[in-house]
């Protein structure tokens, strides 16, 4: 979820970002206004769709998510994230609903936004936690 600088070099550099109140600032603001109510509800979401097999609900979520990340950047980090964990995860879960998401990513039906993948990995893993 944190693959961007979010532009904190040019902050520092133009003076906006000056003190490490500063840096706190943004990083609360960012946390407040974009991880959680974005990226974090999408996760939650997503969790709660894998945990129901509700493969049409993780698409809309997966794809809502993309278009709220107005930003190029943004979006192709986090697919680039979603991507590389689905792919990190693949052979350590066996699970129909997440075998079928990551299916839809690989095929590009869906971006495979980090948050959403790790929310199906997630679920979807609980199962086999015992195994690890």
């Amino acid at each position: 979820m944190f693959a961007h600088s979010l532009g904190l070099e040019p902050m520092v550099r133009r003076g906006h970002i000056q003190t490490i109140s500063d840096l706190e600032s943004l990083i609360r603001g960012t946390l407040h206004h974009t991880v959680i109510p974005a990226d974090g509800v999408a996760l939650l979401n997503a969790h709660g769709a894998a945990r129901t097999d509700d493969l049409d609900q993780i698409a809309a979520i997966d794809r809502r998510l993309f278009l709220m990340k107005a930003a190029p950047e943004l979006r192709q980090a986090s697919q680039q994230h979603g991507r590389r964990l689905i792919a990190e995860t693949e052979h350590y879960t066996n699970n129909a609903t997440l075998a079928a998401y990551r299916a839809s990513v690989n095929a590009r039906i869906v971006a495979g936004m980090g948050p959403v993948a790790l929310g199906v990995i997630s679920a979807r893993s609980e199962e086999h936690t015992s195994e690890l």
